[in-house]
């Protein structure tokens, strides 16, 4: 179970990294067609990274505690991207191609907290049961 947990959080580590790298590559080259990023993106998501990876060698609890917070912290962003685009598209008459990306970017955050967090429930519900 605690290999298991480990490398999950390593796995997550890994996707987190290439994220930061792509938005980092899209922020240098200026690709703006690919992903639309700043600075501020990139960090987060390397900051994120280097976290899982941190808490994944402090072993199996503090690894499923942190995919857990990060889960959520991400349905949070979500949430709050979800009503700030709202708000705004209400408000301004903006290009359907911007409306969209924005969207899809709020879109992406909520499958990416459901799926930290529910790797993370699911991952505490085993090692409790193993602990029975």
């Amino acid at each position: 179970m605690k290999e298991y947990t480990i490398n999950t959080a390593q796995y997550f580590s890994l996707l987190f990294f290439v994220l930061s790298f792509l938005y980092l590559a899209d922020f240098v080259h200026g690709l703006d067609h690919i992903i639309e990023s700043n600075i501020t993106f990139t960090l987060i998501h390397l900051i994120t990274g280097i976290g899982l990876l941190v808490f994944s060698r402090l072993g199996t609890e503090a690894s499923i505690y942190f995919i857990r917070s990060v889960g959520l912290a991400y349905l949070l962003i979500s949430l709050i991207g979800f009503q700030v685009f709202q708000e705004t598209f209400l408000q301004t008459n903006s290009q359907w191609s911007h409306v969209f990306y924005l969207n899809l970017m709020n879109y992406l955050h909520f499958v990416l907290g459901i799926i930290l967090s529910f790797s993370g429930t699911i991952l505490h519900n085993q090692r409790r049961q193993i602990a029975i």
